[in-house]
């Protein structure tokens, strides 16, 4: 889980070792009105990372991840389909990705 008191999406090559991980993003933890989770299988993330033109950083290339704390409009775009609900975790942690 990566939580943040605002907003904070981050991908890191790490995490590829782990068959069957699940990301969950926690934004807005100092407000619960406004709190969000989005939660995705690594696949999905790199798949969001590559939208985002981040694969191709020399902080993806030599450090072997991205982040950012100020996410754009884009990604946050990207993102909404991930955003959790308690039907979207039942799917996510019980339907094959």
């Amino acid at each position: 889980m990566k939580a943040s008191s605002e907003q904070s999406f981050g991908l890191y090559r790490k995490y590829s070792r782990f068959p069957g991980l699940i990301i969950a993003y926690v934004w807005h933890l100092a407000d619960p009105a406004r709190a969000v989770t989005y939660a995705l299988t690594y696949s999905e993330a790199l798949q969001v990372a590559e939208a985002m033109g981040w694969t191709a950083t020399s902080s993806w290339i030599e450090g072997g991840g991205y982040s950012t704390q100020a996410p754009s409009a884009k990604l946050i775009a990207l993102l909404e389909r991930h955003r959790m609900t308690p039907k979207a975790w039942w799917q996510k942690i019980t339907e094959p990705t």
